[in-house]
Formats: C-alpha cells, structure tokens, sequence
C-alpha cells in the first residue's frame, strides 16, 4: 500500500464511526477496564483497516504495523504482535461489534435511504 493513502483510507473508512460515540460506548462497556496498550478504539481502527486491505493474518497486520509508520501514528500504535491482534479478537464483546454495525447502518439508512443501504437479495 502506498504509504501516502495510509491515513487517507483508515480516515475515510473510519469517518462514519464518531469518534467520541465509540469512546463513550466503550466505556459505559467497561471494555478498556484493565487495558494498558492495545484498547479497543485502536483494535476497530487496525481490523477495519485489516478488513479493507484484505490482510489475510494476525500475522500480516502485525508485520504492517510494525514497519508502517504511518499506520503507526495513525491509530497511536507503534508495534503489535500476532499475540496480542489474537487475544484481542477473542476477547472482544463481539455484541459491541454488533451494536457498532447497526448505529453505522441507521446512519447509512438515514442519509441514504432503506433502498439504497439494504443488503437484501441481488436478483
């Protein structure tokens, strides 16, 4: 990936998600209870952008962080292992994710209407 478009995609991809919405939603969760590095606004920023870029591992995103210092400054991060992305995941309250979705899909829906943003049959 061009290390100019870095920022520019996480940004772009990322700007549906209020920031402070996110912060506050994690916190009434009480999911960065105990966190001291990795918390769980930087993780949804690295797997959205993991997602985007199609990176197939635990393995490749950290290996894209670790040398990618825009990436890096991006999301606060400067190194990850695959460890650490594993834990992560597994221990993410995947209701959160779920919740996170459908607040991005109302807004979707509000602005663009249910015709455009439903993801129904394709006949």
């Amino acid at each position: 990936m061009d290390k100019n478009t870095t920022k520019s995609v996480i940004t772009e991809y990322l700007s549906p998600l209020n920031h402070n919405f996110l912060l506050a939603s994690i916190q009434s969760r009480g999911l960065d209870r105990y966190v001291k590095k990795f918390h769980t606004f930087v993780a949804l920023q690295l797997f959205v952008f993991a997602q985007l870029m199609q990176t197939p591992s635990y393995a490749s995103l950290s290996l894209l962080l670790n040398t990618n210092r825009k990436l890096q400054k991006t999301v606060g991060l400067s190194s990850i292992s695959t460890a650490q992305l594993s834990r992560k995941w597994r221990d993410l309250d995947h209701s959160f994710l779920a919740y996170v979705f459908g607040h991005i899909a109302g807004q979707a829906t509000q602005k663009f209407g249910s015709a455009k943003t439903t993801m129904g049959d394709t006949d």
